[in-house]
């Protein structure tokens, strides 16, 4: 048999946890200097999706400058397959083959600004659901 979940209580710790999240993804940040041209600190948002009642997908949006940050890629110092993308204009872009596996070099070290924060966030998460879900197996097993 099914063990009965409290969605609402699940999606709650969830949902209290992940709001926390972009600060702590900023505060990381901003203890690497990143800003993103003039803007400053680059904002992140976090957003959860459910099925079926219960959140199953959390995302983070942000701007590619982050990602770049992340692995010490950037200008001249590519990842190891490159990229294709559109540029504002609309055209077709591609990596510089001579650029390719050359992240993390020269003056392009790795930020890590983001995984750390994340591994931590779903640690703490899983902790926290795990906790719910033994309360919630020890109370089906009481007798009633």
């Amino acid at each position: 048999t099914m063990l009965a979940v409290d969605q609402e209580r699940v999606n709650r710790i969830i949902q209290e946890k992940t709001k926390m999240l972009p600060a702590a993804l900023v505060a990381e940040q901003g203890k690497y200097g990143m800003q993103h041209s003039s803007n400053g600190i680059s904002k992140v948002r976090a957003t959860t999706r459910k099925r079926d009642g219960m959140i199953n997908k959390i995302s983070l949006v942000f701007k590619r400058s982050g990602i770049y940050r992340e692995k010490g890629a950037g200008k001249g110092q590519g990842g190891a397959k490159g990229s294709k993308w559109v540029n504002a204009k609309g055209q077709q872009k591609t990596t510089n083959p001579n650029s390719l596996n050359k992240q993390g070099t020269g003056n392009r070290q790795p930020a890590p600004w983001f995984n750390p924060v994340v591994e931590k966030f779903a640690d703490e998460l899983a902790d926290q659901l795990l906790d719910e879900f033994v309360e919630i197996a020890f109370n089906n097993l009481k007798i009633k």
